[in-house]
């Protein structure tokens, strides 16, 4: 399986996050960078969240209720897969 994008809303530090990858690059390793609070791992989290489902949100160790930014009523999450072949 591989993770072709990322859609993230509202959620943590990000306010808004689009990251794609062209399926032929999709294989191998692909490093997260950025300053702390940059939103690093809210990006992880937020794969994990899509791959576990919302109602296993407890098992990722974090209460939903910290999810949310602040000022936001609502947070998306939007992963998509390809299968591998």
């Amino acid at each position: 399986m591989h993770v072709l994008s990322v859609d993230i809303e509202n959620l943590r530090s990000v306010e808004k996050l689009v990251w794609t990858v062209d399926p032929a690059d999709a294989a191998g390793f692909h490093i997260v960078l950025g300053n702390n609070g940059a939103g690093k791992t809210t990006f992880l989290r937020s794969i994990a969240l899509a791959l576990v489902g919302p109602q296993n949100i407890y098992g990722l160790r974090q209460s939903g209720d910290d999810w949310l930014r602040r000022e936001a009523q609502a947070g998306t999450v939007r992963v998509r897969f390809s299968r591998h072949e």
